[in-house]
């Protein structure tokens, strides 16, 4: 299979995968709230989200020193004010918030077993559709919560990155977010493409790496050049910009 055939094929299933939990739950809409749109290399530069879809906020009070994630200025419930205006921002409609005061995040879903059935409940209530967390996720905990919760699940550092692609206008602009969308969405390959790709992703037994395994190792390689070629492209645009910068301040130095 070609380099080209193979990003294809993996722009195609990083784009099912984003969208696993609406494919599953079918029956409650066939819209999808967030989704990718292939216009570039690997197709999924540009996350979409659905305007007016319905979301439902969840944020956290993380006591340990370690986790602590907030002081006597700023209160978790300033952070979900400032999450509910971003998501306005990307065209979500919040249909509701919660949040858990923890000593530490679970390593698998981030908030307890309990707290998981409560944000169950009131998702069936709201009818909300995507679940917007307000800390940045791993991509197991994200996954973990998209299968336990039947729906899409993102996290603020996502939301964000919804926000500037709408807003970039510029060729410097749109390559800082594709560059910044490609290292948020390169360590959750494995979460996406390993279910998506139909890979065997835990290997072949007895010390041996699957074929799935070594296919994804190769989608990472491929992955990592893109965003590279990304990288690479913002420079040369920002020094185009350095260098006119010079020259304009020295035509107004440059005495008539």
């Amino acid at each position: 299979m070609t380099s080209m055939w193979r990003l294809l094929l993996l722009a195609s299933h990083f784009a099912a995968g984003l969208a696993l939990v609406v494919n599953i739950n079918k029956r409650n809409s066939a819209r999808v709230d967030v989704r990718t749109k292939a216009n570039g290399a690997f197709g999924i530069e540009s996350i979409q989200i659905n305007s007016g879809s319905l979301c439902y906020l969840m944020g956290a009070k993380v006591k340990a020193d370690r986790y602590k994630n907030f002081d006597g200025l700023w209160t978790v419930e300033d952070s979900l004010l400032e999450l509910k205006r971003l998501c306005e921002t990307a065209k979500l409609t919040v249909a509701g918030s919660d949040w858990q005061s923890m000593q530490t995040p679970l390593a698998g879903t981030y908030f307890g077993l309990g707290k998981l059935d409560e944000i169950a409940a009131s998702i069936a209530e709201t009818g909300a559709r995507v679940l917007v967390v307000d800390e940045e996720l791993s991509p197991g905990q994200q996954k973990n919560l998209q299968d336990r919760l039947r729906v899409q699940v993102i996290d603020r550092t996502m939301l964000i990155l919804f926000i500037f692609a709408q807003r970039a206008k510029t060729k410097e602009a749109k390559l800082q977010v594709s560059s910044a969308q490609y290292k948020y969405m390169l360590p959750r390959l494995t979460s996406f493409l390993s279910v998506g790709a139909g890979m065997d992703a835990k290997g072949g037994g007895l010390g041996l790496k699957g074929s799935g395994e070594t296919q994804l190792e190769s989608d990472r390689r491929l992955f990592a050049k893109q965003l590279n070629k990304i990288d690479d492209e913002l420079k040369a645009v920002q020094g185009q910009r350095d260098l006119f910068r010079a020259k304009r301040r020295e035509s107004d130095m440059t005495p008539v």
